[in-house]
């Protein structure tokens, strides 16, 4: 069974010249998935002012925003085993669902 970790921010810290410092800030929500070759998705949607996730699998995964009907595929956004990777919440999307690489 594979692990997907989820944080969830509220915004991300600029350096003086109004550039993105790329410094997650105001920690919003913290949860995991566990999950194997079937699609899961959150429980519950995120917390209304997350503006963007950094998400860290253990296992090489794909991943999709959506609703709460969202299913993964393997067909959906790769998620490397061992990488965290960040992802702006596009508006609509209030969950995520995430699946094994097969």
């Amino acid at each position: 069974m594979s692990t997907l970790h989820i944080e969830e921010y509220q915004t991300i810290l600029r350096d003086n010249n109004g550039d993105i410092a790329d410094v997650p800030h105001i920690l919003v929500g913290r949860t995991q998935l566990t999950y194997t070759s079937t699609s899961v998705r959150t429980s519950f949607d995120f917390d209304p002012t997350t503006t963007f996730v950094i998400l860290y699998a253990d296992a090489d995964s794909y991943i999709l925003f959506g609703d709460s009907t969202v299913e993964a595929d393997q067909n959906s956004v790769i998620l490397p085993n061992g990488i965290f990777r960040s992802f702006g919440i596009q508006e609509g999307a209030t969950r995520i669902a995430v699946i094994e690489k097969t």
